[in-house]
């Protein structure tokens, strides 16, 4: 009986910790992934004999269900031509099993069936989804896309299969790309991006409302993934007349970029600055026009060597033009790599003769200067602060620091001259 209550107790702790860390299992399931991926062909020719299959992968209903999901989208391949054109033929998990191909009720279906035969009890929900080409602040009247929801030790969880297998692509052809994300995602993250017919199955405590739903900033993977955090409003559409910042909640070995589009195409890099202050992260930006912009944000790990991903969207509409004009000076990867902080001068087109006061945060730094005109302006440190006066000449100023360990400076930031 000791036995027992001891594994029923570690099993809780184990879902625990895997809803509510961000639900990137990969690790945690790698036996069970490769069962998976080494399942016998003849296996796979009805659903019964892939049920009785999947069911051996683990001891508890959470291991088969990963082995359902991680077969799934492995395996089934997203249909766009009859998503797109409305005509979905037959989409029942027979069919699904056969043909390998599906829409959203196939892969539902799919998972429904094997569950069922495994005895574990799932659903298929309905609702609305902020899919390839979502716009915030968009409206649709019909529901376009269903999902899973999975028992697993008394509660209610959701698995997104379709989403989970890949995304569909600017050419409208189906990309795999498997995605732990969709994998029993937390509620208050599953609702940036699926919103269900009924408002029970948002599984919140305070459901939202359908425009509340439409107006969320858009929060993709990554975000979550790095753990960032809203600071404030959980609105994603800003109006304003030349300029915004953003504040996130960030941990400090999290790096965040951001980028400026219009109409598809990407406005210049100094209308965006990003810098961290302590645990918070700050995105200003500088709008030419009048119009609607997309603020697009990105994250990645310090230590990743690959490129950042897409984190979360905003929506800015600039109502009116104030007289206010002006870029940001442009910052370097190491300026976010060592945490550096910029007080001023913010503006990052310098006048040629003015005589600029510049102050930079930049903990490490042994030395920061001001390259100017070819002449090297040492600030005065005090503690991390670097300050002091230089005299604008030439067309380009730099900013660099040196660094322990290293007799080479590196630069920081770059300003225009004019």
């Amino acid at each position: 009986m000791i036995k027992g209550n001891i594994r029923v107790i570690a099993f809780s702790i184990c879902l625990a910790v895997i809803i509510c860390g961000g639900v990137h299992a990969a690790s945690r399931f790698e036996q069970i992934d490769n069962y998976v991926a080494h399942t016998p062909a003849g296996v796979e020719s009805s659903i019964d004999k892939l049920a009785n299959y999947l069911a051996k992968s683990s001891g508890d209903d959470l291991g088969k269900t990963r082995a359902i999901f991680k077969w799934i989208t492995s395996n089934i391949t997203f249909d766009p031509e009859a998503y797109y054109s409305g005509v979905y033929g037959d989409q029942s998990a027979a069919k699904t099993l056969k043909t390998r191909r599906a829409v959203c009720a196939g892969y539902c279906n799919l998972f429904n069936a094997l569950a069922k035969r495994i005895g574990i009890e799932s659903v298929t929900i309905d609702g609305f989804s902020r899919g390839r080409g979502y716009q915030i602040g968009s409206t649709t009247a019909k529901n376009d896309h269903s999902w899973n929801a999975v028992k697993i030790d008394g509660s209610w969880h959701f698995v997104d299969c379709v989403w989970g297998a890949g995304y569909v692509d600017d050419n409208i052809k189906f990309v795999r790309k498997q995605r732990d994300y969709y994998f029993l995602t937390k509620p208050e993250n599953f609702i940036y991006d699926h919103f269900p017919k009924v408002a029970s199955w948002q599984l919140l405590e305070n459901p939202i409302k359908r425009t509340e739903f439409e107006h969320l900033v858009y929060i993709r993977p990554a975000f979550i993934a790095n753990n960032l955090k809203l600071l404030g409003s959980r609105q994603g559409i800003i109006n304003t007349d030349n300029a915004c910042t953003v504040v996130l909640e960030s941990p400090d070995d999290v790096l965040v970029c951001a980028r400026i589009n219009r109409n598809g195409a990407e406005v210049g890099d100094a209308s965006v600055f990003v810098q961290r202050d302590g645990d918070k992260v700050s995105i200003s930006a500088l709008f030419p026009d009048e119009g609607d912009y997309t603020l697009r944000l990105f994250a990645k790990r310090s230590d990743d060597p690959g490129n950042y991903e897409w984190a979360a969207d905003y929506r800015v509409n600039v109502t009116s033009r104030t007289n206010i004009t002006g870029v940001f000076p442009v910052a370097f990867e190491t300026f976010h790599q060592k945490n550096a902080h910029l007080y001023e001068p913010m503006q990052g087109l310098l006048k040629s003769g003015s005589k600029e006061r510049f102050k930079i945060s930049a903990p490490g730094a042994v030395a920061v200067a001001v390259i100017v005109g070819g002449k090297w302006v040492n600030l005065q440190q005090n503690g991390e602060l670097f300050e002091g006066d230089a005299l604008i000449t030439g067309s380009e100023v730099q900013v660099a620091a040196r660094f322990p360990g290293s007799i080479n400076y590196q630069v920081l930031l770059k300003y225009t001259v004019s």
